[in-house]
């Protein structure tokens, strides 16, 4: 081939590469979940491997997954639904005039306060414009949580392929690489143990935010300290969201309620104690299992989610592990 007719081709090459790039980007977030799930089931996989077909294996695996995602939505959504009507009922209670006067009275300068700004403020008025404000952000989460579920059945349904034809993928990815054997599996498995370390460590810091909310819930009164424990480990683990979606409307509430103590101290051990935690003891826990400086690992995982959203939680760790794997091999390489 001619000089000019290899630089066509190359050309042509990245242009393939660049649209196809475009096709894929849309769901590396599928993609980096199932891969995830695919990895932290394969001891499972392994073993259901020795008794039935790949098939098999791939529908047990993926039922598997979708059993314990529907019983904890279910233990969660039910308990939330109470606790939400439960929170109707006192606000509403609280919110009488009754209620609201006697709160006000007891405290004199929220007294004097209230009387200087009720004359001049508009309650009703700033409540709809309250509500005006609301109300764009409400329809952009039911879009987005929709968003979240149709990616969710989307990753499930991918994390079927990936158990069932793993070898054949796993072979062909191989194929692909200029890599040694040896090289693809000390890459794989620094990756592997990167995503695992991920996962189990959001888990841990989950569990963590969730004890420590639940503890305070307790100590302050507030009600079900169980259940809002367990909402704020789920929504720890969870980029974005946090325990902040539930301590902040219950210290709230607290206001509302005229326990203005509680509430107080409610709000400064979530901002000095739950919150911190995340980016304090994430990378303490997980940095010595993926043999990373705590710092890179910070970098990486906000990194991550600042460049790829959810799924930057697996990607940022697994691209710096997968980065660091690969100077490995350079440098065995260049010795040898």
């Amino acid at each position: 081939m001619t000089p000019i007719g290899t630089w066509i081709l190359l050309a042509i090459t990245a242009v393939v590469l660049y649209l196809c790039w475009a096709m894929v980007a849309p769901f590396v977030s599928v993609l980096t979940w199932s891969i995830a799930l695919a990895i932290m089931t394969n001891p499972v996989s392994r073993w259901l491997r020795r008794r039935f077909s790949n098939t098999v294996v791939a529908l047990l695996v993926v039922s598997l997954v979708v059993i314990v995602v529907a019983l904890l939505a279910t233990v969660v959504s039910r308990g939330l639904i109470n606790e939400i009507v439960r929170g109707q009922q006192a606000l509403r209670a609280a919110l009488q005039p009754a209620a609201w006067q006697h709160t006000i009275e007891s405290q004199p300068w929220l007294a004097r306060i209230w009387h200087w700004g009720a004359p001049r403020i508009d309650l009703e008025q700033l409540a709809q414009q309250g509500s005006a404000a609301v109300a764009p952000f409400l329809a952009a989460g039911v879009g987005r949580s929709a968003l979240i579920l149709s990616e969710a059945g989307l990753s499930i349904f991918v994390l079927f392929f990936f158990v069932r034809d793993e070898k054949a993928l796993a072979d062909a990815f191989r194929g692909m690489l200029p890599l040694t054997a040896e090289e693809i599996d000390a890459v794989w498995e620094r990756v592997s143990s990167a995503i695992r370390a991920s996962v189990y460590g959001r888990l841990l810091i989950g569990a963590i935010q969730g004890l420590i909310g639940g503890a305070i819930f307790w100590a302050v009164g507030l009600p079900a300290p169980l259940f809002w424990a367990l909402i704020m480990a789920v929504l720890s683990i969870l980029p974005v969201l946090g325990a902040f979606v539930v301590w902040v409307p219950a210290a709230a509430f607290l206001v509302v309620t005229g326990h203005w103590v509680r509430a107080l101290i409610v709000t400064a051990c979530g901002i000095g104690i739950i919150h911190p935690v995340d980016n304090v003891l994430y990378p303490v826990l997980v940095g010595p299992r993926m043999g990373l400086h705590p710092i890179i690992l910070l970098i990486a995982f906000i990194g991550g989610v600042i460049a790829f959203g959810a799924a930057g939680l697996i990607l940022g760790p697994a691209l710096i592990a997968l980065a660091i794997a690969l100077g490995d091999v350079w440098r065995r390489r260049a010795i040898a």
